[in-house]
């Protein structure tokens, strides 16, 4: 899911892929250059919050923002929020966890601490662009 959710939202939020292997980053944003990991995450079915851990974090020098995609149990793109790396870097700080030793994090938690970037179109205006925050 994970490289298939980085196309999705790379095409939906009008991002530039980073080049194979780039150290920490999937893509940047043309408008500002910011280095952009992206994480999903799927929704259990009837769920209404993220659940299940994101993992393999770079550092705030690999990347500025992690966005977190937000799928449905169908697959359907639900949100994507955006976390400035240094607010996941100040949760993998906190002692007392071996999980955030390994650079590992509650989906639903980061989500929280995200801003929405990308919501889907309402169906009345379908062929308008779909709402996003990175511009």
């Amino acid at each position: 899911m994970g490289f298939l959710a980085e196309l999705d939202v790379i095409h939906r939020l009008g991002l530039n892929k980073a080049a194979a292997l780039s150290a920490g980053f999937d893509a940047t944003c043309p408008k500002t250059d910011r280095r952009l990991e992206i994480k999903s995450t799927v929704m259990k079915k009837g769920a209404k919050a993220a659940h299940g851990m994101l993992s393999r974090f770079p550092t705030a020098k690999d990347a500025d923002a992690l966005l977190i995609a937000v799928y449905d149990y169908d697959l359907n793109l639900v949100e994507v929020r955006e976390v400035a790396m240094g607010k996941v870097e100040e949760y993998l700080a906190k002692p007392g966890s071996n999980a955030r030793a390994r650079r590992v994090a509650p989906a639903e938690l980061l989500r929280r601490l995200g801003t929405i970037s990308w919501t889907p179109v309402a169906p009345s205006t379908l062929n308008a662009p779909a709402a996003s925050a990175l511009d």
